[in-house]
């Protein structure tokens, strides 16, 4: 059973989305902080990110689901800035080592 804290009206909006799962082992304490960065920090850095992640935890699996939506639009922006500027994929490693 899935326990949430959400109301019925966000379940019901996540529920007719479209999600992207991926699954690996892990654990909630380790696994937080990379939520912030496809959320908020990605946002501030990079202009683009998702919306929504979910995280699902089962003993020491975890899944992550990714709005299809939020994966689209990420894709359409790199191609974009790629197209706009060759050396966008340069900045953006190099951006990746500073934060590091």
């Amino acid at each position: 059973m899935i326990q949430t804290t959400l109301s019925e009206q966000k379940k019901q909006t996540f529920l007719k989305k479209r999600w992207y799962f991926q699954g690996f082992n892990g654990t909630p304490a380790l696994l937080s902080v990379p939520t912030i960065g496809n959320t908020k920090d990605s946002h501030e850095v990079l202009g683009y990110g998702f919306t929504t992640v979910i995280e699902l935890y089962d003993e020491d699996k975890c899944y992550y689901l990714y709005d299809w939506e939020d994966l689209e639009k990420g894709l359409e922006t790199i191609l974009k800035k790629v197209r706009e500027d060759k050396n966008y994929l340069q900045w953006m490693l190099k951006k990746d080592e500073e934060l590091r």
